[in-house]
């Protein structure tokens, strides 16, 4: 018998990266652009009316044929609807395709939520929210599967019940919350965190390919002079005993100069560059870098394997692509007409 390579590659998966692939949600390193799929509170959780995010990942592309490719989208609204006139709700959906590479391990899935946003004070410096999802997904492997691919050497060595558990399509439906904490804590310093909890409602042992999955997310932004923004974020997740930990620290630089014009001092907008560098602990160095321009947002993030998985993919992680569209519509002031006599 012939070894099959996709088989080779869910045993690097299995004893490298420390993941179970048949239970394990989404994971991205640039996870701002995918905010609903980070926390079901982090909908309407930005400054402005609607925004739309997308962020695409490719993994073990210098290792496989077919790497691994993540795609996610979503969008946004918030609303001026609340129990109290500083509150908010916000609603959302995103839709997320999965695909392990020449495995043919098919994962898509929608989520649809609302946020419902509690100001703290009247200048809704803090800020409490609540969220919810409702979620769907399908997972399934392209039938191009033989059983006996799964025999290596002559031996039936394989765990082929991790397959049979695929033989038609999986589907269903399951439910996420999450909070988060917003403090502007001075004029230079802002503090965000929040925890979510995905898929609820635990199937059965045998229909367990949605387990539940615990986030938490803490964020500090800081200015450290008229120029430079710090930034410092650490996640963490967990799911069937596999953990997902990582550190990033951030460096924003305002390019926008101020001159002079006819004795007036005129703001030359040229947007804001990012550069920042993290640790997923036991995995891998990540570098990730921005541009921010108006109300527009581009991201690229790389991972370089530190683990010992770098023998096999020779330190090439995943590389990813984000983008961001906020969208801020003022709504006009309804000013009454003053009707002025003239004096007879």
């Amino acid at each position: 018998m012939t070894i099959n390579k996709g088989f080779l590659y869910l045993i690097f998966l299995f004893f490298f990266s420390q993941q179970n692939i048949f239970a394990q949600d989404l994971h991205f390193t640039n996870y701002t652009y995918a905010p609903q799929y980070l926390n079901p509170a982090q909908i309407g959780s930005f400054f402005g009316t609607a925004r739309f995010n997308g962020i695409y990942r490719s993994q073990f592309s210098s290792f496989i044929n077919e790497p691994y490719v993540t795609t996610l989208g979503s969008g946004d609204v918030n609303l001026m609807l609340g129990l109290r006139k500083r509150d908010w709700t916000s609603i959302g959906i995103a839709v997320f395709y999965d695909k392990a590479g020449e495995l043919s391990l098919q994962n898509t899935g929608a989520l649809l939520g609302v946020g419902y946003h509690m100001a703290m004070d009247k200048k809704r410096n803090k800020v409490f929210t609540i969220g919810a999802q409702a979620s769907m997904f399908q997972r399934r492997i392209d039938g191009a599967w033989n059983p006996e691919d799964l025999i290596i050497s002559g031996t039936a060595s394989a765990d082929q019940g991790l397959f049979e558990n695929f033989n038609g399509n999986n589907s269903g439906a399951n439910f996420n919350v999450g909070l988060q904490y917003n403090s502007k804590l001075s004029k230079t310093n802002h503090f965000e965190m929040g925890v979510g909890m995905y898929h609820l409602l635990q199937p059965t042992e045998k229909e367990n390919i949605a387990p539940r999955r615990l986030t938490a997310h803490a964020n500090l932004f800081t200015k450290a002079s008229k120029k430079v923004n710090l930034e410092y974020a650490l996640y963490f997740s967990t799911a069937t005993s596999v953990n997902n930990v990582m550190f990033q620290v951030k460096s924003h630089f305002n390019l926008s100069k101020t001159k002079r014009v006819k004795r007036k001092k005129v703001t030359i907008e040229r947007g804001e560059f990012m550069f920042g560098l993290g640790y997923r602990f036991n995995d891998a160095l990540l570098f990730l870098t921005g541009y921010e321009y108006k109300k527009w947002q581009f991201g690229v993030s790389y991972d370089m394997t530190v683990s010992s998985a770098s023998t096999y993919n020779n330190y090439y992680g995943a590389i990813e692509l984000g983008l961001t569209r906020t969208f801020l519509i003022q709504k006009r002031p309804d000013i009454k007409p003053v009707l002025i006599c003239p004096t007879l």
